[in-house]
C-alpha cells in the first residue's frame, strides 16, 4: 500500500461511523422483522428453514445484505440478540484457532498501562455494582457502568485492528472511542455522588480511578499518533 493510500485517524473515523450507521439500521430491521414474525420452535425445523426465507427476503426490501452467517450471528439464545460479534470483525471470529489467538491478542494488550488499568477499573466497578441490591440500581448507575465496560472493548478493537502503518489509524479512533467513553463515565459519575448505594469511600476510589484511566488513554492516543506520524509498525 502507497503512503498516500493509507487511511489516518479521520478517515478511519468516518468509516466507523458508516460502520455504527449500517449496524443500526441492520438492528431495527431485525427488531421490526422479528416483531411481526416471531422464531419458530427449534424442533419445527421445516417451519425454521421457511421463517429464514421470509427473513432475507424482508431484508433484501429493505435495503439490508443478510446471509446464513449474518443471521446465525443476530440470533442467539432462541431469538436473543446478540450484538457482540458484530461489526467491522464479523468475519475473523469464523477462523479456525481464532479464540487462541483473540486470547494471545488479550495477553499482549494487557502489556499497555492504558489496557491493564482500565481492566482493573472495569473489574472494580462491575463486581461493587454486581453487589449492590437490584432495588437501588437507578439508570444513571447503568449508565456509568456502560461508559466505563466501553472503555475496554474499544481499547480491545483498536488493539485488534493492528499496530501495522496501513491500520494504525483505525487503532486510534478506537482508542479515541475509548477516551470519550472515560470522559462520559468522568463527567456522569458526580450524580452519583449522593445516591444511598454511594459512600465516599467508594466515590473517591472510583473517580480517582476513572481521571486516571482518562489520562493514560489520552496519553495512549498521543503514542500512536506519534508512531503513525513517523510512518513505522
Amino acid at each position: 500500500m502507497r503512503r498516500d493510500e493509507v487511511w489516518d485517524e479521520d478517515r478511519w473515523e468516518a468509516f466507523l461511523l458508516e460502520n455504527d450507521r449500517r449496524i443500526n439500521h441492520l438492528l431495527e430491521v431485525f427488531h421490526s422483522f422479528l416483531a411481526k414474525d416471531p422464531l419458530p420452535e427449534q424442533s419445527d425445523s421445516p417451519a425454521r428453514e421457511r421463517w429464514r426465507d421470509r427473513f432475507r427476503a424482508y431484508f433484501a426490501a429493505r435495503g439490508a445484505q443478510i446471509d446464513d452467517s449474518l443471521i446465525t450471528y443476530l440470533l442467539h439464545d432462541e431469538g436473543q440478540l446478540s450484538v457482540e460479534p458484530f461489526g467491522l470483525w464479523e468475519g475473523d471470529v469464523a477462523e479456525e484457532g481464532w479464540e487462541d489467538e483473540a486470547q494471545s491478542d488479550l495477553s499482549e494488550l494487557q502489556l499497555v498501562p492504558a489496557f491493564s488499568q482500565a481492566y482493573r477499573l472495569i473489574s472494580d466497578v462491575l463486581d461493587w455494582a454486581n453487589g449492590l441490591p437490584g432495588d437501588v440500581k437507578d439508570s444513571t448507575l447503568v449508565q456509568y457502568c456502560a461508559y466505563i465496560t466501553q472503555i475496554g472493548s474499544h481499547l480491545v478493537k483498536g488493539h485488534l485492528i493492528g499496530y501495522e502503518h496501513d491500520t494504525l489509524g483505525g487503532n486510534i479512533a478506537c482508542v479515541k472511542r475509548s477516551l470519550h467513553a472515560a470522559n462520559a463515565g468522568l463527567a456522569i459519575l458526580p450524580e452519583l455522588r449522593d445516591e444511598p448505594y454511594m459512600d465516599p469511600e467508594m466515590y473517591r476510589y472510583l473517580y480517582e480511578q476513572t481521571y486516571e484511566v482518562r489520562n493514560q488513554i489520552a496519553l495512549y492516543v498521543l503514542e500512536l499518533r506519534e508512531q503513525f506520524n513517523l510512518g513505522i509498525d
